[in-house]
């Protein structure tokens, strides 16, 4: 008998970008990569800008035996607090240029989707993740 794959969580999270020295998702990603929670390891990818390379990161590390979760971290400039998503929103839309220079308008994350459709639930358990934000003295909102 074959044993099972061991239980991890993907964590991934983003390059510097835009001119910018560091992300803090990226360095957060980096952090807690190894590290155990509940009978899970994190496993980190930090991420180039650019969504066809992200893709090809992430593609076969969401085929990895034992994926138990995801969880995606990223920077939105200017806010002081965590930002917690319950909604995924099946759109790239960005004024400012990713690492390939490019800027997208009303393009579709994943092709199977359609833009009429634009948003996908997400099962999350949010406010028991506020909680222990808090609990951490995290901010988040």
């Amino acid at each position: 008998m074959t044993p099972s794959a061991p239980r991890h969580i993907l964590l991934t999270a983003f390059e510097p970008f835009d001119g910018d020295a560091v992300n803090p998702s990226g360095e957060v990603a980096k952090q807690l990569d190894g590290r155990i929670i509940g009978d899970c390891v994190v496993r980190s990818a930090v991420l180039p800008v650019q969504h066809e390379a992200a893709r090809a990161i992430v593609a076969p590390l969401l085929e990895s035996p034992g994926l138990a979760a995801v969880v995606h971290l990223g920077l939105a400039g200017g806010r002081a607090r965590i930002s917690l998503e319950r909604v995924a929103v099946n759109v790239m839309d960005y004024s400012r240029p990713d690492a390939h220079g490019q800027i997208l308008c009303d393009v579709a994350c994943a092709e199977e989707h359609n833009l009429e459709e634009p948003s996908m639930d997400l099962p999350l358990m949010l406010r028991a993740v506020e909680i222990i934000l808090q609990h951490m003295a995290v901010g988040s909102r």
